[in-house]
């Protein structure tokens, strides 16, 4: 019974990688708060995550993030602010579409909505996992991401939906989203950054090379 709770075993381990994306969690969620620092939080939160996966040490959950954030926000900066008004251009079109009432729009309309909500979505997210684990320009990562978009659509596609659950739940439903809110606040961003990095493990190792990023293993 001892060897359950053994620091090494598989449940204390489990409950210390659980109690570390907690962390992860609340850390990018108080570093999103300036809108100018959003893309070093998310970026910092998938390269911690990826350092997470890949066994890499690095001091501690908290100073491990912050080593990341200060790396990478000039970069990550530049990466996400041109996706703002990207974001901004589809929660609008979600909200007069979808959820505001009386709204009835055609049917192509509404596909052509989807489709171009989904190809910025998961652009900007391929973006960032690229960002995290290879050099290159911005807009080198933009046009791969892009690419990967295609490449990869059932991948993709599973990715966005557990990255943007937050806005879809509180576009679709604010009351959802407030019955929610402990999820969010607890795993709400770490969570879904921990699934996507597990899911794109295999292809990012087969991509890794001389231009790999420093915390990922060969």
């Amino acid at each position: 019974m001892s060897g359950i709770f053994h620091a090494e075993s598989g449940l204390m381990r489990g409950m210390g990688r659980i109690a570390d994306l907690i962390i992860l969690n609340l850390l990018t969620l108080l570093c999103c708060l300036p809108v100018a620092t959003m893309g070093a939080a998310l970026a910092a939160l998938l390269s911690s995550v990826r350092d997470m996966v890949n066994d890499v040490g690095g001091g501690g959950t908290v100073r491990l993030y912050f080593r990341h954030f200060r790396q990478d926000f000039r970069q990550a900066t530049k990466l996400f602010l041109p996706l703002l008004p990207l974001f901004a251009l589809v929660a609008l079109g979600g909200y007069l579409l979808l959820v505001q009432p009386g709204a009835q729009p055609p049917l192509a309309l509404t596909a052509l909505y989807l489709l171009a909500a989904f190809f910025i979505a998961g652009t900007a997210l391929m973006a960032f996992l690229l960002f995290v684990n290879f050099e290159n320009t911005l807009a080198a990562t933009l046009l791969n991401a892009a690419r990967l978009v295609v490449a990869r659509l059932p991948q993709v596609l599973l990715a966005v939906l557990l990255c943007y659950w937050v806005p879809l739940v509180f576009l679709l439903s604010p009351l959802v989203f407030l019955w929610l809110f402990i999820v969010l606040l607890l795993c709400g961003l770490s969570g879904p950054a921990f699934a996507v990095t597990l899911l794109f493990r295999p292809l990012m190792r087969r991509l890794a090379g001389p231009q790999e990023k420093d915390g990922e293993e060969a």
